[in-house]
């Protein structure tokens, strides 16, 4: 019995010395991130190519489905007995032209494929797929809403924990993954596509964070051959290390930030080599930015990590996860931020009371309280804005620490309007935090006092005015009185050529007057009196001081002067018309006339500038207009006084507008048809007064619609021929008229833009109205007196179109012209329609 005993004591003793021989490590367990790279990304569309590129594409564009292939090999990276506590895919957008939300799906593929032979039809070089597009689960894995506010750089993130630990544990073979957008077929709505970086980016060179990666974070038991180390900044804290791998440390593992503020930790690399390893950061909200003062480390060097919160960030915890990556070896951790987002502390501003009621001359009471919120102990200054200057407030503190209160004195003079005026009530934090309520002062009407007596002040007694510079002088008049005094002002023994006003007219007492003095250039020099009187409108009580004034002689010297132009250049089209401001200024002497003339416009322009004779100071405006003019040219305006002789130069740039239908239906600017209306257009019309002044009209309505009809016929090809036909009557219009105009133009230019207007409308008219008057008045006689009204009215515009060009009258050359060409393009019509009354008339009665 006691032999028994005795072995089982020493049996239990060696069990109790084998467990306790086991190295200690296997009782512990640690998390671990891994970052794993695909080995093999390509993309694939309706083709038998192969698209092994530096990027991946998924969506459906221009009717062609993009879909993307990836493959992780998970069994070299997470231990047997590791438990997966979640996976997530990375991926970098390099492009996107989505233009809504867009769901992405992400399939499990069931069958192996090769990278550089995979294509829509085929997963290796000899084999197919068993459907177009690849072999895949049915359900979806999991699904990510691409938002439509994406834009590249953005990495978004997806969750395929359920399928990691499916591949795991073997449920499902591990093929990879395909990702596409619903649905699952070729064909569907086209809503753009989405690039992302694929693995040969990174080893293109790029930052790893840039490539396709999978991040899985699992639970392990601590192996003997892990070394375990004191955490850098924790010592109490032990980190497990594995062989020819490192672990990231955090300085803090939690940041709290205000809004619209950031703050620091700092990150190491804990290994028992030196390895170089390369940081990035992911932040899961997008106002919450992280920033390094290095993105690579090597121990024992550290990382600064900066966290930045926008002032827009709700309050809360947010997640930051820190990758780092040692591109020598693949090996990664994944560091886990916490960020807590607090509001900056502040204040509250409370009023005891709403409104308050003062009669005119009184005094009304309020309290303002002042709270803080979150320990704030920044000094807060209190102030109050009134509308009107007749009501103010003292306050008792005006600033403190919170929480105080202030006693707030509202104080109404007696001049202040009755009715109801809004304040302003401002707390300002010494941090910059800014809080506003306000109060409704009411102000009762007391009883009026008689105005007694009023006080006159002016500021300043003594002004000089400088009649060489026209210079001019503002006196400010202050008046007070005793009583209600509604005050007007006058000024007496003011001198000759001296102007002046007077803001406001009245006013209620206290209050202020603005004189404004302006000297012309025939005052008198000298030294003056000018009694300035302060009357209540009664007349019964008034108060007047002296303002001295003196007129300053102009300066002796010889005659001098500038001259500027604005602005210095000009762009303008053909046909139109522009103007420049030129501007002399008196520098020495007294003023004398200047004339003005325009010294080089060149031929192809129309240069006036008016006035031709100016006094300086004073201006002139410049006159342009570019006719059939093209390029740029130099306008030089020379002013001359004697032999004071000064010049100035404008540069005018004139662009040709384009004859946007027939270039689009003929397809070129330089087309025969073209061309001959680009010739009818700059070399008559646009050479003479009457045709500019008509072009300047049909120039508004013609690029009011034209470019969108070129539009038209640039996109519809096929209508180019039909068009071609409608143009060949207008072609042959303005050919009929170009050569009349042509062979008058050497009477008389302006005649003949006339009568080439008179006949080119009057031939479109005939060939494009008449079809349509004949089908409209089809059952209709014209009257005589009909066609006497039209003929007058052309009578009428053509005397309207010699008076303008008599007088240049450019507004009325302008409607003038504009209804003789409508009144011809109308009249022809009608006498076709009224000749071929006539005729049948005669053949059947």
């Amino acid at each position: 019995m006691f032999r028994r005993k005795f072995f089982t004591v020493i049996l239990v003793l060696a069990l109790f010395l084998a467990v306790a021989s086991i190295p200690r490590a296997y009782s512990q367990t640690t998390s671990v991130t891994a970052i794993i790279l695909p080995e093999k990304d390509v993309y694939i569309v309706p083709d038998d190519n192969n698209h092994n590129y530096d990027e991946i594409f998924v969506g459906r564009e221009g009717g062609v489905p993009y879909r993307s292939l990836l493959y992780f090999n998970i069994s070299g990276c997470i231990p047997s007995g590791a438990v997966i506590n979640e996976a997530k895919l990375y991926l970098y957008i390099e492009t996107i032209s989505f233009k809504e939300d867009i769901e992405l799906r992400v399939m499990a593929l069931t069958a192996y494929w090769e990278e550089d032979e995979v294509t829509w039809y085929r997963r290796t070089k000899t084999e197919s797929w068993s459907r177009r597009g690849g072999d895949f689960t049915t359900e979806a894995y999991a699904t990510y809403t691409l938002k439509e506010s994406a834009t590249a750089g953005d990495t978004i993130c997806i969750d395929l924990t359920d399928l990691v630990r499916k591949w795991k544990n073997k449920e499902i073979e591990n093929y990879g993954i395909i990702i596409l957008i619903p649905p699952p077929d070729e064909a569907g709505p086209n809503p753009g596509k989405v690039q992302f970086s694929s693995r040969e980016t990174y080893i293109g060179g790029a930052p790893f964070w840039q490539a396709p990666r999978l991040h899985v974070s699992y639970t392990r038991l601590v192996p003997p051959s892990w070394h375990v180390v004191p955490h850098p900044f924790k010592p109490s804290i032990n980190i497990p290390i594995p062989t020819n791998g490192f672990r990231l440390a955090l300085e803090n593992d939690t940041l709290q930030v205000e809004q619209g503020s950031f703050a620091s930790t700092t990150l190491t690399v804990v290994s028992l080599s030196n390895p170089t390893v390369e940081l990035n950061a992911i932040s899961t909200h997008p106002g919450i930015s992280v920033s390094f003062n290095t993105t690579t480390v090597t121990p024992p060097s550290s990382a600064k990590v900066t966290v930045t919160v926008d002032p827009t960030t709700p309050p809360g915890d947010y997640k930051v996860s820190i990758e780092g990556y040692n591109p020598s070896n693949g090996k990664s951790d994944v560091a886990e931020l916490t960020v807590q987002v607090k509001a900056p502390a502040s204040f509250t501003l409370t009023l005891d009371k709403k409104r308050v009621e003062v009669v005119q001359g009184g005094t009304g009471m309020f309290t303002i309280y002042v709270n803080p919120v979150d320990s704030y102990s920044q000094t807060v200054t209190l102030s109050v804005s009134s509308p009107i200057s007749g009501i103010t407030v003292n306050l008792s503190p005006s600033s403190g620490v919170p929480p105080f209160a202030s006693s707030a004195v509202v104080n109404v003079a007696s001049s202040a309007a009755p009715g109801t005026y809004t304040l302003n009530v401002v707390a300002s934090g010494a941090d910059g935090t800014t809080l506003i309520d306000t109060i409704d002062v009411v102000v009762k009407s007391a009883a009026p006092a008689r105005c007694s007596s009023i006080i006159l002040t002016l500021s300043p007694n003594l002004i000089v005015l400088d009649p060489q510079k026209a210079k001019s002088e503002t006196v400010k008049a202050n008046v007070n009185g005793v009583g209600v005094c509604n005050v007007k002002l006058s000024l007496h023994n003011v001198p000759s050529g001296v102007k002046y006003t007077v803001n406001p007219a009245t006013c209620r007492a206290p209050c202020s007057f603005t004189i404004e003095f302006e000297v012309g250039s025939m005052a008198t020099p000298g030294k003056y009196s000018v009694d300035i009187r302060a009357e209540d409108v009664s007349g019964t009580v008034f108060d007047s001081k002296v303002l001295k004034l003196e007129i300053k002689k102009a300066l002796a010297g010889k005659f001098d002067y500038s001259i500027s132009v604005s602005p210095t250049s000009i762009k303008m089209y053909q046909g139109e018309t522009a103007t420049a401001t030129v501007t002399l200024n008196l520098l020495t002497g007294s003023p004398q006339p200047v004339s003005l003339r325009v010294e080089q416009c060149p031929a192809d322009l129309s240069c006036s500038i008016n006035p031709s004779t100016v006094t300086p100071p004073a201006v002139a405006t410049l006159t342009v207009n570019a006719g059939s003019a093209k390029g740029t040219y130099t306008i030089i305006v020379k002013a001359s006084r004697g032999s004071i002789v000064k010049t100035v130069q404008v540069e005018v740039t004139v662009e040709e507008k384009t004859c946007f239908i027939a270039t689009a239906t003929y397809g070129s600017e330089v087309a025969e048809e073209v061309q001959f209306l680009r010739r009818f257009r700059n070399e008559l019309v646009l050479s003479t007064y009457a045709g500019r002044c008509f072009y300047q009209v049909f120039n508004a309505f013609y690029y009011s619609w034209s470019p969108y009809v070129a539009k038209f016929i640039l996109d519809n090809p096929w209508i180019k021929a039909p068009v071609r036909i409608l143009l060949y009557p207008l072609l042959l219009s303005l050919k009929i008229a170009s050569f009349i105009g042509i062979a008058l133009f050497a009477v008389n230019p302006e005649i003949a833009v006339v009568t080439a207007g008179i006949v080119a409308s009057a031939l479109i008219g005939l060939f494009y109205f008449t079809p349509i008057v004949l089908l409209v008045l089809r059952k209709y006689r014209l009257s005589k007196n009909l066609f006497i009204v039209l003929f007058l009215l052309v009578i009428t515009f053509t005397v309207h179109i010699a008076l303008a060009e008599v007088f240049s009258l450019t507004p009325l050359m302008m409607l003038a012209t504009t209804m003789l060409t409508l009144e011809m393009a109308l009249l022809t019509p009608l006498t076709v329609k009224k000749l071929l009354d006539n005729l049948l008339f005669q053949v059947f009665f």
